[in-house]
C-alpha cells in the first residue's frame, strides 16, 4: 500500500500570531481548528480523526467536548517537535488510507508569553531533549541557537558554509512573510542588516533565530474520495516520510554532528510521489 494521494488537504486555520496573547494555547488550537474546518465546509461533527500537535495541548477529549463528535475513530499525539507537522500530515495519511478516517484535524496551539517566566527552562521539559540536560546545558547550552550553533559551525567547516548562506536564508524567510497578511514581522531586512544584528550564539545572530509567538494553525486531511465534495480544490500529499538522526536527542553526541533527520526522510517522500529532486 502506498499514500501517495490518498489523502488531501481540504481545509486551513489560523490564528493571529501575536506576542503576550491573551488566549490559553488550547484556546488558540480550538480557534484555528475552527477556521480549518469551517474552510473545508465540514460541520466540527463531521470530524473522525484527531491529532493534536506539541505537549500543551488538548486531548481528543477536549476535541469530542467542544465540537460535539459523536464517533471519533482516531487519535494520536506527535511530540516532534518542529518535525511535528509532517509526521503528523504520515500519521493522518496512514488512517485515511486505512479506512479508519474520512476527515482528519490536525490542530497546534501555543502560548509562549504566558509561559517567559520559565523560558530558561522549557526545552528541557520536551522529552526529545532529554539527553540536552546531560550532555549540553553542563556547559552552559540551554536556548536552541545555543544547542544548534556546533551543528552550524561543523557544517561552516565541512562545506564552506559562510555567514553570507545564512543571511540570505534569513532575507529569503522576510520575504516569505512580507506576502502573508498573518506574519508579526513586515519589515524587508538586507545582508548588512543580518550581519549587524546582535550575536545570538556563534554562528547565529538575531536574524537566524525564529520569532517566538502565540498563535494556532490547523488543517484538515480528508480522504481523497471525498475531495469532490469538498468546498475548495484539495492539495493531494503525494509524498510524504519521517526520520530521525542518530542520537536525535543530543545533537553533540550523533556520529556525524552535521547530520539531520531530513536526510533519510527526503529519498523515502520522493519516492513515493515518483518524483527526483531534478524533477
Amino acid at each position: 500500500m502506498t499514500l501517495s494521494d490518498q489523502a488531501c488537504v481540504t481545509g486551513i486555520g489560523e490564528t493571529v500570531y501575536t506576542r503576550r496573547a491573551d488566549k490559553s494555547a488550547f484556546e488558540l488550537q480550538i480557534e484555528a481548528s475552527l477556521t480549518a474546518i469551517k474552510d473545508a465546509g465540514l460541520d466540527p461533527k463531521e470530524i473522525d480523526g484527531v491529532i493534536p500537535i506539541g505537549l500543551i495541548t488538548g486531548i481528543a477529549e477536549d476535541f469530542i467536548d467542544n465540537f460535539g463528535i459523536p464517533d471519533l475513530r482516531f487519535s494520536a499525539l506527535i511530540p516532534h517537535g518542529g518535525a511535528s507537522p509532517a509526521m503528523a500530515l504520515q500519521c493522518a495519511s496512514l488512517a485515511i488510507a486505512g479506512g479508519v478516517c474520512n476527515h482528519v484535524l490536525i490542530a497546534f496551539g501555543r502560548n509562549v508569553s504566558a509561559a517567559s517566566a520559565k523560558a530558561g527552562s522549557r526545552i528541557h521539559q520536551m522529552p526529545q531533549f532529554h539527553y540536552v540536560t546531560e550532555y549540553e546545558l553542563p556547559t552552559g547550552m540551554a536556548a536552541p541557537a545555543q544547542i544548534y550553533a556546533p551543528m552550524a559551525r561543523r557544517h561552516m567547516e565541512l562545506y564552506g558554509t559562510t555567514i553570507d548562506h545564512f543571511g540570505e536564508v534569513s532575507i529569503a524567510m522576510r520575504e516569505h512573510a512580507l506576502l502573508n497578511h498573518n506574519a508579526i514581522m513586515k519589515k524587508p531586512i538586507t545582508l548588512d542588516d543580518h550581519h549587524n544584528s546582535r550575536m545570538i550564539s556563534d554562528p547565529f545572530r538575531l536574524f537566524d533565530c525564529s520569532l517566538e509567538s502565540d498563535g494556532g494553525a490547523a488543517v484538515v486531511i480528508s480522504a481523497a474520495e471525498r475531495a469532490p465534495d469538498m468546498r475548495h480544490h484539495p492539495v493531494y500529499i503525494s509524498g510524504v516520510a519521517a526520520g530521525h538522526p542518530d542520537s536525535p536527542a543530543s545533537i553533540t553526541q550523533r556520529p556525524d554532528i552535521a547530520s539531520l533527520g531530513i536526510g533519510k526522510a527526503a529519498g523515502r517522500a520522493f519516492e513515493m510521489a515518483g518524483v527526483t529532486h531534478d524533477d
